[in-house]
């Protein structure tokens, strides 16, 4: 007599083996929810624009000149963890003004593209300090590889504090090099701070942000704003060579935005001129 119940027992054992070994190797890990990322919490269309200036210098430290970049991001949706954003941009060099092609990019809310084997590791419950506050934060690790190279990606993360992720550490190892070829640390340390957005006072957080490439170290100040699409309203940055010169400094400033997609080109002449006289609706239907 056939009897396959009794085979069930040992189908299951076989499967806690199997799935154990499989489980981590997934294309995207959904452990953040779309509500708790910069660009997830809004809907296909929330664009913001921006105006980023950068001054270079030379060896002596004397200025050698000046770039402004008018830049427009837009959403153009999610899906499955993934941000797909369109980026338009116009350049402005001594006088002269060059389009850039208009890109089309997207990536994983944890740095992650399309494509890359994601491992996740969660290493339980530690304080993140801001202002001197300690915010219990669920620390989770990212293993990401493709090809080139592998991508380790730690995060402080709260699900009751925004801006949610309060911590994160990268560090990008090529595959056929030993030492890190590039670290970025970012650290939240102020929240609920009052700040002018536009023509409003809206709450905001404060990041320090510190890059290394093995050729220059950056230190950038951030100001996000949750209702923002993107969230960075202003930014500044210095970048210096391992001596410790001043290579470029770098400012960004929040231009416009929007919650549904742009009705005209990317004419940033246009734009800028009548964004006074024609605000856009800052609240969602």
């Amino acid at each position: 007599m056939n009897r396959p119940w009794l085979l069930l027992p040992l189908v299951c054992m076989l499967l806690l083996l199997i799935l154990p070994a499989q489980s981590p190797l997934l294309g995207q890990i959904r452990d953040i929810p779309d509500e708790h990322h910069s660009w997830g919490r809004f809907d296909s269309g929330a664009w913001r624009l921006a105006r980023i200036a950068t001054q270079s210098f030379d060896k002596d430290g004397k200025p050698l000149g000046t770039t402004t970049t008018m830049e427009r991001i837009t959403l153009v949706g999610i899906r499955r963890g993934y941000a797909t954003l369109r980026i338009e941009s116009v350049l402005e060099v001594g006088g002269k003004v060059f389009e850039s092609p208009v890109r089309t990019v997207s990536v994983g809310y944890h740095g992650e593209e399309i494509g890359n084997r994601t491992q996740m590791e969660d290493l339980g419950t530690e304080n993140a300090n801001i202002d001197g506050n300690p915010i219990a934060c669920r620390v989770k690790q990212y293993q990401i590889r493709d090809d080139d190279q592998h991508k380790q990606v730690k995060i402080y993360y709260s699900n009751q504090v925004a801006p949610y992720i309060l911590r994160r550490e990268t560090v990008i190892t090529s595959n056929d090099a030993p030492e890190p070829a590039y670290r970025n640390n970012l650290q939240v340390v102020a929240l609920d701070r009052p700040h002018e957005v536009l023509d409003q006072i809206k709450s905001t957080s404060h990041l320090i942000i510190e890059k290394k490439n093995g050729k220059s170290n950056t230190t950038k100040t951030a100001i996000h704003a949750l209702d923002i699409p993107g969230e960075v309203i202003h930014y500044e940055s210095d970048e210096k060579d391992n001596e410790g010169h001043l290579i470029r400094q770098s400012g960004m400033e929040l231009v416009d935005y929007g919650y549904s997609a742009p009705d005209d080109e990317f004419d940033i002449t246009r734009r800028y001129s009548r964004r006074k006289d024609k605000r856009r609706s800052r609240r969602r239907n």
